[in-house]
């Protein structure tokens, strides 16, 4: 497998004590339904240090787009929902508007199946405390894997969380497109057939269009998430 990088959660941090950056290790990973963890690091060979490393230049054809930060006004970008709807992110200004990157594929629990399950139970407690029949809020999921995550298949997906699409779409694109808002968003896919290494984003994005929160991570609660959302919901 080429190279990856993916962040796992250490069972004993203590285990880390003799590694150093650069080190090439084995352990064990344990992988439950909603946990995943490692441990009994050992290291093979140490890595020579990153200041000595020499500097290898990389080569990634996309839009020149810039990095976004909290305040920036949210640029409007083009997908697919999972029942083949055309929609643009402008669509929903005047709405709170929150969205994950994830791909239907992945394996790791606290990855991609854990913010979809962040954003199922994000939707019933945004339904609890912003009732009606007035849409003031919604929620992406946006894949970075269109080449398989196609409507159909994201549309199966979905269903696994009981999503409903008044309230809720799975999305895809044109990868030119997802390259750029993840790119502008801080994150890094490295890709390797069927899997990928990434991070993780979640925004948040006032009916004005502009970002009031980047979730930098995974570990972010729903608790933190609905507020900001209620919070953009009200102060439009």
């Amino acid at each position: 497998m080429a190279a990856m990088t993916m962040t796992f959660d250490v069972k004993d941090p203590g285990e880390m004590a003799a590694v150093s950056a650069g080190d090439r290790v084995a352990f064990r990973m344990t992988v439950t339904e909603t946990d995943g963890w490692i441990d009994q690091i050992e290291v093979l060979e140490r890595g020579v240090p990153e200041e000595a490393k020499p500097e290898v230049p990389g080569v990634r054809i996309v839009r020149q787009v810039e990095e976004l930060e909290e305040g920036d006004r949210l640029p409007d970008y083009p997908f697919m929902t999972e029942s083949r709807q055309a929609i643009r992110l402008d669509e929903f200004r005047g709405r709170a508007l929150g969205f994950t990157f994830i791909y239907t594929r992945c394996p790791y629990p606290t990855f991609c199946p854990r913010q979809s399950r962040q954003f199922a139970e994000a939707v019933r407690q945004l339904k609890e405390r912003l009732p009606g029949p007035e849409h003031r809020w919604h929620l992406l999921s946006i894949s970075f894997d269109p080449a398989n995550d196609t409507p159909p298949v994201l549309q199966r997906y979905a269903r696994q969380y009981n999503f409903d699409p008044a309230w809720w779409n799975f999305c895809t694109g044109e990868m030119i497109e997802i390259d750029a808002i993840t790119e502008q968003f801080g994150m890094f896919i490295g890709r390797d057939g069927e899997t990928f290494s990434h991070n993780v984003r979640t925004v948040v994005v006032e009916p004005s269009g502009r970002i009031r929160r980047i979730f930098v991570g995974n570990e972010w609660t729903v608790e933190e998430f609905v507020a900001e959302m209620v919070a953009a919901a009200v102060a439009r």
